[in-house]
């Protein structure tokens, strides 16, 4: 038994807090511009618990008194008072829908921010490895996954835990045979939906990243549509576009059939927990240790702990598809540019002496643009390039401006100075492209 529980509590800590620590790195960095939304999300949150337990306390007292012959008057003002906190709890859940969403989009637009600034800082190569459509994917998909992380996951899961404790306490209190019951399904329902998270979240990150590939093949062939036309291959690319689609259908099937298992795994736990609850409250009825009003009671805390199950529910299957987009987002943060910024030497003004000394690049490493180059033009001289499509005119522009580095050789500017320990911004405001 204690190898068993020791089991269960190390699946626990390594399916939840383990991961916890990667989320509460992003959720306080993108947050905490927030914190007045969020502690206003909190104290709403945190009402509408104080009102979910006391409204069943209420119905049953008044069920209690009602059937002892209680004042008219007096249950006339349970009922109002009953009422009244129903109302009030659909008040509040409008409030947290309307602050939680500002969240929300103040966090994700915060981060989408950030990513386009991070590409943008990234070197041509990155570019030439991903399409605009996967980019565009990357940046607004997996982020659009992260809204209700951001707006509702701490806060949710929490407010929802509690609620949960506070429930159990009440059956703990009506009778504890009855709270134990209801505690062993609470715990099971909450280790196996962890576990189905667990499983889930490579899932989620192939159907994100069959999603990026799609939108990338669709801004590819859309941008060359007239090339397309002019060869007569629209066949080969409806071709390709449901080939793809057929591949991105299997990855998320296979990922909401681990959200649908999710559902009905609590949904069974909690079927049965609610038979065993009936069959409690029945048998203490009739043996007299409950009153009537105490299995209404029973029967509306089972009810309860099946509402903050399922919302924790919700927030795993978001957090499902969460995992792939953080792990996503991260590597895309973490992925760092090719051509390193130099340390600043300082160009003079004036036209600047420009050289290409044994220069060999090749956008593919096997498969060299140029090889050997050795260009040296004086300051103010002028020098054309002639060649056929391909051969690497435009090459030698980009290397001069360093949207790439060549491989062999270096590109010296101004004083015979490496480009590579000038600035990207001065080596770039230092040389005049026109446009053909």
């Amino acid at each position: 038994m204690h190898v068993q529980f020791k089991r269960y509590w190390r699946l626990l800590t390594t399916n939840l807090f383990q991961p916890l620590n990667r989320y509460w790195r992003l959720l306080a960095h993108y947050l905490r511009p927030q914190w007045v939304w969020m502690c206003l999300l909190a104290v709403i949150l945190f009402s509408t618990i104080c009102v979910q337990v006391s409204t069943p306390l209420l119905a049953g007292y008044f069920i209690d008194q009602a059937t002892s012959g209680g004042a008219m008057n007096y249950l006339i003002i349970l009922a109002l008072l009953t009422m009244g906190l129903a109302l009030a709890g659909q008040g509040l859940a409008v409030a947290e829908t309307y602050v939680a969403e500002n969240v929300s989009w103040a966090a994700t637009n915060a981060l989408r921010a950030d990513l386009v600034a991070h590409l943008l800082r990234l070197d041509a190569s990155f570019h030439a490895a991903h399409t605009p459509g996967e980019l565009i994917e990357r940046v607004d998909g997996d982020v659009a996954t992260l809204a209700r992380f951001f707006s509702r996951f701490v806060v949710y899961v929490l407010g929802n835990a509690i609620l949960l404790l506070g429930v159990l306490g009440l059956l703990y209190h009506v009778d504890w045979r009855v709270g134990l019951a209801m505690s062993a399904f609470v715990v099971l329902a909450l280790i196996a939906m962890l576990r189905i998270r667990a499983l889930a979240t490579p899932s989620w990150a192939a159907d994100r990243q069959a999603s990026a590939d799609f939108y990338g093949f669709l801004g590819e062939y859309l941008a060359g549509l007239q090339d397309i036309k002019s060869s007569g291959a629209g066949a080969f690319v409806l071709r390709r576009c449901a080939e793809m689609m057929r591949s991105w259908l299997a990855v998320t099937r296979k990922a909401q059939m681990w959200g649908y298992s999710m559902v009905a795994t609590s949904q069974g736990l909690f079927a049965l927990g609610t038979a065993a609850a009936f069959a409690l409250g029945a048998m203490l009825f009739r043996s007299g240790a409950l009153t009537l009003g105490m299995v209404y009671l029973i029967f509306q805390c089972t009810e309860m702990l099946r509402q903050p199950t399922e919302q924790i529910r919700n927030e795993m299957q978001d957090l499902q598809q969460a995992d792939a987009s953080i792990a996503r987002i991260e590597a895309l943060l973490n992925t760092v540019p090719r051509v390193v910024d130099g340390p600043g030497v300082a160009l003079p003004s004036g036209p600047l002496a420009v050289e290409w000394d044994g220069v060999s690049f090749g956008y593919a490493e096997d498969v060299p643009v140029l090889r050997d180059v050795r260009v040296s033009l004086a300051p103010g001289r002028v020098l054309g390039v002639v060649g056929r499509t391909g051969s690497g005119k435009t090459t030698l522009t980009r290397l001069l401006l360093r949207f790439y580095d060549p491989q062999v050789g270096a590109v010296r500017l101004g004083a015979w100075t490496c480009v590579r320990r000038i600035s990207r911004r001065c080596v770039r405001a230092s040389v005049w492209l026109p446009r053909r």
